[in-house]
C-alpha cells in the first residue's frame, strides 16, 4: 500500500463533526485552565486525552502513524491526536502560520478526511482553527504534467520527471511537495547524489555554503509549490549563476498541475 494507515478512520460530516469538537474545544480549555499556558505540547496532549475518554469519547489516540511508500523509500508523519474519528493536531506557539495549517491539510488528505483542526494552547485563550479538506482520495490523482518548458540536460533528468510521474501515480498530487523532494532525494542517492552542499561565488568571493538536491553532477533540483512558478524563475536564476551547476530542473506543483521547467546558466 503506497500510503498505510495505523487505524480506520471514518469521514465525518460536517454536523457531526461540529457535535463532537464542541466537547473537544471544552476538555482544551480546561486544559488551559488547570495546566495554564506554558507546558509542553506533550502535556497538554496527555491532559486533553484523559479528559475526552472521561467525557464518553471510545477512541481516543494519539501520535496516530501514517505512513507513506514508494519502493524502498519511506516516509512516516505522526498525527497528534485522532478522537472518535476527529483529527487534531495541538500546537503550543504564539502564533497559527500557513505552515500549520498545511499540516493539517496534509494529515486530512492521507487519511482522507475532510476536516482536521489546530488547537494552540500559548495563547490568552485556547485557539481553534478548523481546516476543511476539499480534495478527495479521487481527485487526487486526477493531474497533468506540463514539459512543454522541460529540456533534458542529461539521462537523468529523463529519469527525475519519469521518477516525479510515477510518484504522483502512487500516491496522487497535492499532497505536501516536500514529501516528492524527500523521494527524489533518497532516489538519486543510490548512485551517490542526492543531496549535498555546495559553495556560492559572487564576484570571485566565496560567500557561504547552500544546501542543494542534485541528480547530476551539473545539474540539481528543486521541487515547488508557488501560485505563480514563474516569478520565482530570477530568483532561481540568481541562485544557479553562484552556484557551480550548470542547470537546474524545476518542479512546480499547483494543485492539479505540475509543471517541469529546465533553467540554465
Amino acid at each position: 500500500m503506497p500510503i498505510e494507515r495505523s487505524i480506520c478512520i471514518q469521514n465525518v460530516s460536517k454536523e457531526v463533526f461540529d457535535v463532537r469538537d464542541k466537547i473537544v474545544m471544552r476538555c482544551a480549555y480546561d486544559a488551559q485552565n488547570a495546566l495554564g499556558r506554558l507546558c509542553d505540547e506533550k502535556v497538554y496532549e496527555t491532559d486533553l486525552t484523559r479528559r475526552l475518554r472521561a467525557a464518553g469519547f471510545r477512541e481516543v489516540h494519539t501520535q496516530v502513524p501514517v505512513r507513506v511508500v514508494h519502493g524502498d523509500f519511506q516516509k512516516e508523519y505522526r498525527c497528534d491526536l485522532v478522537a472518535d474519528d476527529v483529527l487534531y493536531e495541538l500546537k503550543t506557539v504564539r502564533a497559527l502560520v500557513a505552515e500549520h495549517e498545511a499540516q493539517v491539510l496534509n494529515y486530512a488528505m492521507l487519511l482522507s478526511i475532510n476536516h482536521g483542526k489546530l488547537i494552540n494552547f500559548r495563547n490568552a485563550r485556547v485557539e481553534g482553527k478548523l481546516q476543511f479538506n476539499a480534495i478527495d482520495e479521487a481527485t487526487r490523482y486526477r493531474f497533468t504534467c506540463d514539459s512543454s518548458l522541460f529540456c533534458p540536460l542529461s539521462a537523468e533528468c529523463e529519469e527525475l520527471q519519469e521518477f516525479t510521474t510515477s510518484l504522483l501515480e502512487d500516491w496522487g498530487a497535492f499532497l505536501d511537495f516536500n514529501l516528492y523532494q524527500e523521494a527524489l532525494v533518497h532516489h538519486f542517492s543510490s548512485a551517490g547524489h542526492g543531496h549535498c552542499r555546495a559553495a556560492l561565488t559572487f564576484e570571485g568571493i566565496e560567500l557561504g555554503m547552500q544546501d542543494f538536491s542534485f541528480h547530476h553532477p551539473e545539474v540539481c533540483f528543486v521541487v515547488s509549490g508557488y501560485q505563480e512558478p514563474s516569478g520565482m524563475t530570477s530568483h532561481y536564476l540568481r541562485l544557479l549563476a553562484l552556484s557551480e551547476f550548470k542547470g537546474m530542473q524545476c518542479i512546480n506543483m499547483q494543485h492539479d498541475t505540475i509543471g517541469f521547467r529546465t533553467l540554465v546558466r
